[in-house]
């Protein structure tokens, strides 16, 4: 077949959405002609417009391998690279565009589209507006300009060049043939035609539009696929329903559920609720609920998860988690996981051995009901996360670097849904680091609804004989008196755990988190420092001594006025049914401010025991301690470190040398008249489930609970390997007290 002939027959294809069709014509020309650059660009081209940037990437790449100079295909291949996230490689490529092309419409876009993924907003408008006030027929370029003004919240504009997506090849099968003007918002005594025209996803965001719609015209008709044919009859406001296939009455205006917002003036302040927007018959809400109840243990938390958009060619997609990165969230105490997907990727939840209901999810109605029965949803960007946020279920959803416009370019929250909580990659462009962050999120979690979980817990264990008289715990006690008595009374330990930054203390932290007999709230600190997140709930001190992020804010705030003593003070005058009540206090801040007169009371109530993390190589500290503060990354990842090396001042090293080995003198008292177990380092790499039974028989709870460690610790180098300037500091310090900690 001749190139013209062969551009002409894909190019026909591709405008009526045989993409299949168009492959194979390509497919077989290539067999002809293996090396025929403009036949394996167009081949390219037809993968490329069915998202399979995959295989386009590799067709370009052979292509610029035969004409390496070629400065159209290198621009193309640019745009393979940057749609599967190699966006460095991207930029690369461009550098190789000669000044003569650089005015190119297509090497332009791709330049803009760079500038947009690495977060340069303002050069990427800049340099599309001027692209389409150039190319004004140059409707790809309206559309990317249309997702960056959305994206940074010039809606008014965004919404007008949205409107470009129907003149695109592969749209048009999106609308049905109409000869009636598109609705502008105006009121209405006539009939309207909505069409769900785009993905699944934009239907259920939209749709919360419809009851507003219904408002405004006489009669709302619908049309929708099968998939969504339940979910969107069940929004208030339609009176009737149509597929693509039926025969359509007589209408006097359209409008596609994608451009509702543009319809009616829709900016950040002005979204609309979607709350009630989809109703599930309340008897398959029960039925749900019934079946999900009877897969998971009562306390537990019971978490739906979805890691796959379901319609991505070959699984490919930057907003797709690969499944086994989802591992560290599943072994998480006190939840129950239950898989919410469902088609080709249902299979792989019982790779990960989570509960798999994936044959009775037969459409969005009985998705939304499974999802009424569960506590919390977890989900990359998909169809799932808009269904569970449109439901108002609590939905932490997580975000490639450069997501969708809707969720905006930086923020946890999103105006569009108010139960939705954002994950975000960082630069690194990676998903270690937000499962981790979700998963100490989950941590925090599981503290602050540990009250109820640990006193069912308690009982069914150490007083059955009791469940009949306990009630809930008074309000007075909840709002930190102390005046009113639990009608039972426990023996509870009371404990703090200590010791040097980097040594140990977070991991530990958590895993006394998890232990159903031990309510542990977080560190205390003090708020003039600047501290990162911790692991746990925090105990904040300074003017206005409170306690954030615990259960049922046990703790009342307090007055300025009342000193650490004090607020220690309340704090373990808590009554709970638990076996251990206590919260880490670093040995290095005890001279400062509030936290010194923390350290007065616990040295004055010897029954405080003392849980103290060791780590004999203070250089070992120092190195954990100036990479966390350089990569801003403090826990849980197993990924090695861009770069590590640094150069560390000798000045700047003997500073953090005597920091790290001055224990306060005020703290020698406690060690002699306290119950101290000391937890050494090595013995936290080494045996941690040990550590924790030791720790757990110390504290007097129950030692058979096997605790693993929650956390993983950054891949660390021995020191040698990450001080750039390490030979320059041995040698500085090598007739010192602190030469003996460069024995590498």
């Amino acid at each position: 077949m001749q190139t013209i002939d062969l551009q002409k027959t894909v190019t026909d294809l591709l405008n009526q959405g045989d993409f299949s069709e168009a492959l194979q014509a390509c497919e077989q020309q290539i067999a002809e002609t293996p090396d025929d650059i403009n036949t394996l660009a167009l081949c390219a081209k037809v993968h490329r417009q069915m998202n399979d940037h995959i295989n386009a990437e590799m067709v370009m790449k052979k292509v610029v391998e035969l004409e390496p100079e070629n400065q159209a295909m290198l621009v193309f291949y640019s745009m393979d690279l940057l749609m599967l996230g190699r966006v460095d490689e991207a930029d690369s490529i461009l550098t190789r565009i000669k000044p003569s092309h650089m005015n190119d419409p297509m090497y332009q876009l791709q330049k803009g589209l760079i500038h947009y993924h690495k977060h340069d907003f303002n050069v990427a408008t800049k340099i599309l507006v001027d692209l389409v006030s150039k190319h004004n027929t140059f409707k790809v370029a309206h559309l990317e300009l249309a997702r960056v003004l959305l994206m940074t919240g010039k809606w008014r504009a965004g919404w007008d060049a949205y409107e470009v997506r129907y003149h695109l090849p592969g749209t048009k099968s999106h609308l049905p043939k109409l000869d009636v003007p598109q609705w502008d918002g105006t009121p209405l005594d006539k009939s309207i035609l909505l069409v769900a025209d785009e993905e699944i996803s934009d239907c259920i965001q939209f749709s919360r539009y419809i009851p507003l719609v219904a408002r405004r015209c006489k009669r709302v008709l619908l049309l929708r696929n099968e998939p969504l044919a339940r979910l969107l009859d069940s929004v208030p406001g339609v009176d009737e329903s149509y597929t693509f296939a039926d025969r359509l009455p007589s209408i006097e205006t359209y409008c596609t559920l994608s451009s509702l917002p543009r319809a009616l003036s829709t900016i950040s302040n002005t979204v609309p609720g979607c709350d009630g927007v989809f109703n599930v018959h309340p008897g398959l809400n029960e039925v749900w609920k019934e079946l999900v109840n009877s897969a998971a243990y009562r306390p537990k938390l019971k978490i739906g998860l979805s890691w796959h958009d379901g319609q991505s060619i070959n699984g490919q997609s930057l907003r797709n988690i690969p499944k086994d990165l989802l591992i560290p969230l599943l072994d998480t105490q006190d939840c129950e996981f239950f898989s919410l997907q469902t088609g080709e990727y249902a299979s792989q939840a019982d790779d990960l051995g989570i509960i798999n209901f994936s044959e009775k999810l037969t459409d969005l109605i009985e998705i939304s009901a499974m999802i009424q029965a569960l506590d919390l949803v977890i989900t990359s960007d998909s169809s799932i996360a808009h269904l569970a946020a449109s439901l108002g279920k609590p939905n932490w959803v997580c975000l490639e670097y450069t997501p969708d416009w809707r969720w905006g370019p930086s923020d946890s929250r999103t105006v569009w849904y108010k139960s939705v909580r954002l994950f975000r990659q960082s630069e690194l462009r990676t998903w270690n680091t937000v499962i981790d962050e979700v998963k100490i999120t989950l941590l925090e979690l599981i503290i602050h609804a540990k009250p109820r979980v640990a006193l069912e817990t308690y009982m069914s264990r150490h007083n059955q004989n009791a469940i009949q008289f306990v009630k809930p715990l008074p309000s007075s006690i909840i709002s930190g008196s102390t005046k009113t008595k639990l009608p039972i009374e426990f023996d509870m330990s009371k404990f703090i755990l200590t010791g040097l930054p980097r040594s140990g203390t977070t991991v530990l932290s958590v895993s006394l988190a998890s232990h159903p007999d031990i309510l542990f709230y977080g560190e205390l600190l003090n708020n003039e420092l600047q501290v990162r997140k911790n692991e746990s709930a925090r105990i904040t001190l300074g003017a206005g001594w409170q306690i954030s992020n615990t259960p049922n804010n046990a703790l009342r705030p307090c007055s300025p006025q009342e000193s650490g003593y004090q607020y220690v003070n309340n704090f373990f005058s808590l009554r709970q049914p638990l076996g251990a009540l206590g919260f880490k206090l670093l040995y290095d801040q005890a001279l400062q401010g509030p936290n010194k007169d923390a350290w007065d009371y616990i040295e004055q109530n010897s029954n405080i025991k003392i849980i103290q993390t060791v780590r004999q190589n203070l250089l070992e500290i120092i190195c954990s301690y100036v990479r966390a503060n350089i990569t801003k990354r403090w826990h849980v990842s197993n990924e090695k470190i861009n770069n590590p090396r640094f150069v560390l001042p000798a000045n700047e090293c003997e500073i953090l040398f005597k920091r790290f080995s001055h224990r306060p003198k005020a703290l020698n008292n406690i060690y002699e008249t306290h119950d101290v177990l000391d937890i050494e380092y090595s013995e936290i790499e080494k045996d941690f489930v040990d550590v924790m039974r030791k720790i757990f028989s110390f504290l007097e709870v129950d030692k058979k609970i096997e605790a693993k460690p929650q956390l993983s610790k950054i891949a660390a180098l021995r020191p040698n390997e990450e001080i750039a300037n390490y030979d320059e500091l041995h040698e500085y310090f090598r007739n010192t007290e602190y030469g003996q900690y460069f024995t590498f």
